[in-house]
């Protein structure tokens, strides 16, 4: 109960400070740092960057969420009817000159996503047991054209 109460509270308070869609009515990622980091951390995600956290152990980690190319849906739709929307998220070693990238995972662009020296979406041994977890927010826009166009 108390994690549905913390889950009510992080998605009402990130639509109440973020603008989840843009002008042209285009959703926007955002990512929210459930456990493993030092303060907090919510960011909207830009495909260009690197987000740099201080994870508890000490260890600087970057995280960068990116869209999946045409072909990633492709593949599975060969597979299957639909997909859920996914995204590519990339895990950095941020504590050298220049990012080493740890890992390279998929998941959905609404959904939590764990690292850790146990396992979840990857096994990061840099993150100890703790490891780190990711909360992947991206809103579905409605416009007054979308639905005209129902």
């Amino acid at each position: 109960m108390k994690t549905l109460l913390v889950l009510f509270f992080v998605l009402f308070t990130s639509t109440a400070f973020a603008e989840p869609c843009t002008d042209t009515s285009e959703s926007e990622q955002w990512v929210l740092v459930r456990d493993g980091v030092i303060g907090h951390a919510f960011w909207k995600a830009d495909p260009k960057e690197i987000h740099t956290l201080e994870l508890t152990n000490g260890f600087k980690a970057g995280i960068q969420i990116s869209p999946v190319p045409d072909e990633f849906y492709r593949e599975y739709l060969a597979k299957d009817l639909s997909t859920p929307e996914m995204v590519k998220i990339e895990v950095f070693d941020m504590s050298r000159d220049a990012p080493v990238r740890l890992t390279q995972t998929y998941g959905a662009s609404n959904s939590l996503q764990g690292y850790s020296a146990k396992g979840g979406a990857d096994r990061v041994e840099e993150f100890g047991p703790e490891g780190l977890r990711l909360l992947l927010l991206k809103a579905h826009c409605v416009t007054k054209e979308t639905l005209a166009n129902k």
